[in-house]
């Protein structure tokens, strides 16, 4: 005799396997596993989210009511995220990320802690960035100062941040980090030191070129090989500075280690970590090093090792964490501080 199947079991099996299955996938992401000692998670999982919170954090660390100013910038583009940090590292402000429309959150945190007639910078793409930032501007003009700074590409977005930071600063500009567009992602960990960072195309344009001769520089440092910056173009920016210093790592295109023990000298108790997944907690984890003082690395890619090797050279067990624990595993942050034998502690 056949027995009939319930179809009431076979949902409740459905349902069961499918708990079990969602369960090792939730195990496997390590969302679970704990940080080890000596991590300061900022886990928010979006960028607005996180950048409000790094943004409270810089406050408290200023011990100021309000900021006077603070630039806000959609995520996106790469070199447009390290431009507008660069304006907010310039400004001495948090830098705030703008994501679908979300603006409701960064309302009320302006309305809470920018003083009113405070100054606004808007930094973005006139072409995809310009509905949205502009919807979010019309709501806060009505109580704020507006600066809108916007370019037909990233290059020309970045000159004009540059053009704003050299408009604004007493003594101009005397030092720039300088990195090729496509390669945009190397330049994270120089927002740390606090220096302006300029972006060209293949080729630096005439109008990059006067805009070079109009400053008085003392030093610029390349990012990268002779591979993303040519000794062509080495020689032309060799013409507007005093000093000239490449970060060339010959094993790999990230100099996050070389950046950090070039500008961060002395005593360095702990350091930033940035998932490499996430350009814009890149950009707003460089404000937080610039404003704390500590270098900045790029992790959870294959060439994570800087921050392994440069832990176990500085002797740090410390760090803070921007990302959640799928964009930044718990794992991975054992390995960066686990000790290193082959590594000599200075």
């Amino acid at each position: 005799m056949n027995r009939k199947i319930n179809p009431n079991k076979i949902i409740i099996v459905i349902l069961i396997l499918s708990l079990v299955i969602i369960a090792l996938g939730l195990k496997l992401s390590g969302i679970f596993d704990s940080d080890p000692d000596g991590v300061d998670r900022i886990s928010e999982a979006s960028p607005t989210e996180s950048s409000l919170k790094i943004a409270e954090k810089i406050r408290k660390q200023k011990s100021i009511d309000r900021f006077d100013k603070i630039v806000i910038a959609s995520d996106g583009n790469t070199t447009t995220l390290i431009s507008a940090a660069c304006l907010a590292n310039a400004e001495n402000v948090p830098l705030i990320i703008e994501e679908d429309g979300n603006f409701d959150d960064i309302q009320k945190y302006i309305s809470e802690y920018v003083k009113k007639d405070g100054l606004i910078y808007f930094v973005g793409d006139k072409k995809t960035d310009k509905e949205s930032l502009k919807n979010l501007e019309a709501k806060l003009s009505k109580d704020y100062k507006v600066n809108s700074i916007m370019g037909k590409d990233s290059s020309e977005i970045n000159q004009s941040v540059l053009v704003q930071i050299l408009k604004n600063s007493d003594g101009g500009i005397k030092e720039l980090f300088i990195c090729e567009t496509q390669n945009a992602e190397n330049a994270f960990s120089a927002l740390a030191t606090g220096r302006p960072i300029f972006f060209f195309d293949e080729k630096i344009s005439k109008e990059q070129r006067d805009f070079l001769k109009g400053l008085s520089l003392n030093n610029i440092y390349l990012i990268g090989d002779a591979r993303t910056i040519s000794t062509e173009t080495e020689l032309v920016l060799r013409e507007y500075i005093k000093s000239c210093f490449r970060f060339d790592n010959d094993e790999t295109p990230i100099n996050d280690r070389s950046i950090a023990e070039y500008f961060f000298k002395g005593k360095v108790d702990r350091f930033i970590c940035n998932p490499a997944t996430s350009p814009a907690k890149c950009a707003i984890g460089g404000t937080l090093g610039k404003n704390l003082n500590l270098p900045d690395f790029v992790t959870g890619r294959k060439e994570f090792e800087d921050a392994h090797v440069y832990s176990n050279l500085k002797d740090i067990k410390k760090c803070v964490a921007i990302g959640s624990k799928r964009e930044l595993r718990a794992s991975e942050l054992v390995r960066i501080f686990e000790e290193d034998a082959s590594v000599t502690v200075n």
